[in-house]
């Protein structure tokens, strides 16, 4: 009687964490902190932009100030400003001919979900 009463307690615990940890991650993509801005960087690939260029967009319901696009590879950076909630800009001039891959990111002041803030490109 003590084992099952053990083995009962456990089980309960257990579908409780499944169902707790189920309702959390679908409450928010990973890295979300709620209302607020939210970057996403993409490859611009617009006629007149070298291949290099990338485009930011502020897909969150709140303005995005101070938004920045860094290379960390050349320790380069563009700022971009201030971005109304569906608003993109393009980040380009960055030197493209060091490397055939780059790395970027983008920040903002309030970013509400980094998950989608990192780009990898391959020329």
């Amino acid at each position: 009687m003590r084992n099952f009463r053990r083995t009962a307690v456990a089980g309960t615990m257990i579908a409780g964490l499944m169902t707790a940890g189920a309702a959390t991650a679908s409450a928010a993509p990973f890295g979300s902190l709620g209302d607020g801005p939210d970057l996403v960087i993409t490859q611009a690939n617009a006629e007149g932009v070298n291949a290099c260029a990338v485009r930011v967009t502020n897909e969150g319901d709140g303005t995005a100030t101070g938004v920045t696009v860094h290379t960390p590879l050349v320790y380069e950076s563009r700022n971009l400003g201030t971005l109304a909630p569906g608003e993109s800009k393009i980040a380009e001039y960055f030197d493209c001919g060091f490397s055939e891959r780059i790395f970027y990111f983008a920040t903002t002041s309030g970013e509400t979900n980094w998950s989608d803030n990192f780009l990898y490109i391959e020329l």
